[in-house]
């Protein structure tokens, strides 16, 4: 993880947000987005796109968990 590149938890954290809310702006579900948060799904590029969008961050910025 080069020192650009954070975690979507972190994102989260630092940006006040929570499950329910980015469920809410990105269009994903809460429990889709706690199963990819928690390892349990990985991340279709769609919701990548949508998660760093609604961040104003490029993809390659978030650290993204892979199985």
């Amino acid at each position: 993880m080069n020192q650009n590149q954070r975690t979507l938890s972190e994102i989260m954290i630092e940006n006040n947000v929570s499950l329910r809310r980015l469920a809410s702006r990105t269009g994903i579900s809460v429990s889709l987005l706690s199963l990819m948060c928690n390892l349990k799904r990985t991340f279709r590029i769609e919701h990548k796109v949508n998660i760093a969008n609604y961040f104003n961050l490029d993809i390659e910025q978030i650290v993204w968990p892979d199985h």
